[in-house]
């Protein structure tokens, strides 16, 4: 109940239960509530939840956490039953909540027990919370605590069963000619195929999934099909359960519900990679005023303790988890559909965006238009609107510029190097990014988009939905800023021969082959070129 909203639904199901219990056993004669035993029960749960409700409420002036509004924005009751339905297809659920069931009347109809209810009321209560809120973005884990509730009264009903089993007519005599053993052996009979049925679609999952999602790198929506679950869909009624959770799977994915854990790992893997690297900065760099906005803030926010961050999706701002969502349930996207009112950023004081760490000032510079040194070997690249703040803040921490820095290294490229394409616009290519030249660079020649088709040493590399393209495709517009890392002159004075230029960031894997270009929508090629990255050119 301290983390979790639905944790108070919870334990008025557990203190409901007790009181039928009780009633249940006056009504059989044993007595009736011993209120000594209520106040055990219940104390602990109103005194610490109790006081935890009421700290909120002065402190935040809210009874539920900011993270349900941010999350809940309306009922989604179609998400929310998708979600169980792929659950109970993928864990389970379909066998052991009825075996549950049959366990309770089990137990009621020859001991008038009622203990096996307590599951299934606290099951079935959290799962309409649950599905009103159309599931969750983490795959299965609100649902965690089922399968341990579920596993006693699960036994118990394969022993019944078991027991029926071993006591019908045509194997009457068998059985009894193993005596005890032979109930056991009909008990095992019993549980083999619902262990099976149970969790062989998830082991076959995470089995399979985990090869393609941690090892090869593809980020795609994993179906189970011939040629990865064969032998599963051999299996008696598999080849009907399996196809509808791959359905179920394929759109939940789309809507960012029940995204995989491994997909989480990995995720957080390469954040860390980006981010920490700033864990080794100065302490005291940031100013106290410096203000950042970010999505999936947990990350960056370790790394940089001192900078202050607006999530933007609203987990951890009451303005932007309250911020109304106009579109259909049929377009949202599970807890990232909240963002921030118009000019909500900029009346907080938004005032600062960091950029992945450098390790020299070029490089740094390379990736934002100010960077200062932050240690040894460690540079903070980073975006501000206000030129009059970043002076003033950081004028004493090596602070360095784009402008004449970035006017300076481009005539170094163009002075040193031969370009990879030479068209309307000279293309070079250094390290991981791409320079676009050109001379004279009016609006017209700026306007027609330009294409950029990245060809992958490893194809698995791709998006899933490039890869059978074969490329990826990172269209932009020149003066779009695309990247934060595309500039184009101004006020800075150009270098010799080149009037306007680009720059732009390649992505992280190994690329082989580059082809760019300019064409009109809908329309020709202006023009295009095509090299080699390990040094090949082709015109």
């Amino acid at each position: 109940a301290l983390t979790r909203p639905e944790g108070v639904m919870m334990a008025l199901c557990c203190f409901g239960w007790f009181g039928v219990q009780r009633l249940v056993a006056y009504r059989g004669g044993s007595g009736w509530l011993d209120w000594r035993e209520v106040a055990c029960l219940t104390a602990p749960f109103v005194v610490l939840v109790g006081a935890h409700l009421v700290f909120r409420l002065a402190y935040y002036g809210e009874w539920l956490p900011n993270t349900y509004h941010a999350k809940h924005v309306r009922p989604w009751y179609e998400s929310g039953f998708r979600y169980y339905v792929a659950a109970a297809l993928e864990t389970g659920l379909y066998l052991l909540v009825p075996l549950a069931w049959v366990a309770m009347r089990e137990g009621w109809r020859a001991r008038r027990e009622v203990t096996y209810a307590l599951p299934l009321l606290c099951i079935f209560v959290h799962a309409a919370g649950v599905m009103r809120v159309g599931g969750d973005h983490f795959e299965y884990r609100p649902l965690d605590f089922y399968w341990p509730a579920l596993s006693v009264p699960v036994v118990a009903a394969i022993l019944a069963l078991g027991s029926r089993l071993s006591g019908a007519r045509w194997l009457r005599g068998l059985v009894h000619s193993f005596g005890r053993l032979g109930r056991r052996i009909c008990s095992f009979v019993v549980f083999v195929p619902v262990f099976f049925y149970a969790s062989a679609i998830q082991g076959v999952l995470l089995l399979e999934s985990f090869k393609v999602h941690c090892h090869s790198g593809d980020n795609r929506h994993f179906e189970l099909d011939e040629g990865n679950a064969q032998w599963l869909l051999a299996v008696p009624g598999m080849s009907v359960l399996v196809p509808i959770s791959n359905d179920l799977r394929r759109r939940a994915a789309g809507q960012a519900v029940a995204s995989r854990s491994c997909l989480h790992r990995k995720y957080a893997k390469r954040r860390i990679t980006k981010w920490s690297p700033y864990g080794k900065m100065e302490r005291g760099l940031i100013p106290d005023d410096a203000l950042s906005a970010k999505t999936a803030i947990g990350i960056p926010c370790y790394y940089l303790p001192d900078l202050k961050f607006i999530d933007t999706a609203g987990l951890t701002d009451a303005t932007i988890a309250r911020n109304p969502v106009t579109r259909p349930n049929h377009e949202r996207s599970m807890a990232h559909d909240r963002g921030p009112p118009p000019g909500y950023l900029k009346a907080r004081g938004v005032n600062m965006e960091v950029r992945k760490p450098a390790t020299s000032k070029a490089q740094a510079l390379l990736r934002a238009d100010y960077a200062v040194k932050a240690g040894p070997d460690l540079w903070m690249p980073f975006h501000s609107p206000d030129l009059a703040w970043v002076i003033e803040r950081f004028s004493g921490h090596g602070l360095a510029q784009r402008g004449q820095w970035f006017a300076g290294w481009i005539a170094g490229v163009v002075e040193r190097a031969e370009p990879a394409i030479r068209s309307d616009f000279d293309v070079y290519h250094e390290a991981d990014h791409l320079l676009y030249t050109g001379g004279e660079c009016g609006e017209e020649g700026l306007e027609p988009p330009f294409f950029l088709h990245v060809f992958p040493v490893n194809e698995d590399d791709l998006p899933a939905a490039r890869r059978q393209h074969g490329f990826d495709n990172l269209d932009f517009h020149f003066d779009a800023r695309r990247l934060s890392l595309d500039f184009h002159f101004k006020d800075v004075p150009a270098p010799s021969g080149v009037g306007c230029a680009a720059l732009v960031e390649l992505p992280g894997y190994e690329v082989a082959r580059i082809r760019t270009g300019q064409f009109v929508l809908g329309g020709p090629r202006l023009w295009q070129g095509e090299f080699e990255v390990g040094g090949g050119k082709a015109p």
